[in-house]
């Protein structure tokens, strides 16, 4: 993705929320 937060975790959680944070709850749920 653009961007460049947490670029280790962008391949464990490449899901973003709308407003540009981690959501891994959404989409792994755990």
């Amino acid at each position: 993705s653009n961007l460049q937060l947490q670029p280790e975790s962008e391949q464990r959680n490449p899901r973003y929320s709308i407003t540009g944070k981690y959501r891994p709850h959404l989409q792994y749920g755990k």
